[in-house]
């Protein structure tokens, strides 16, 4: 008798194992497909502040780029109608006479 009752309590126990799990196995699907999708999109808000910071970097390193640029174009172009008003065309075309 004895061993009917440990067979039979295994039985209930194993039972009762099965209909916990068919329970709780959606449940548990369902959470994790939640925290998954949370995660996922705090991982991608993440991503997106890094990128803007890399890109707010980048286009201020363009900009200095840029004035710096504009400002070596006018220094030249000083440059260039300094020295073209300092020698006359004509000195230029003319030979030199010994």
């Amino acid at each position: 008798m004895a061993d009917e009752t440990t067979d039979d309590e295994k039985r209930s126990s194993s039972d009762l194992r099965g209909l916990l799990r068919q329970l709780v196995t959606p449940v548990i699907e369902q959470v994790e497909t939640r925290v998954s999708t949370q995660i996922d999109a705090e991982v991608a808000e993440r991503i997106d502040d890094l990128l803007n910071t890399r890109m707010a970097t980048i286009d201020r390193a363009i900009g200095g780029i840029d004035r710096h640029l504009s400002e070596l174009s006018a220094r030249l172009d000083r440059l260039e109608r300094h020295l073209g008003a300092a020698m006359d065309p004509a000195e230029l075309e003319a030979p030199e006479t010994p």
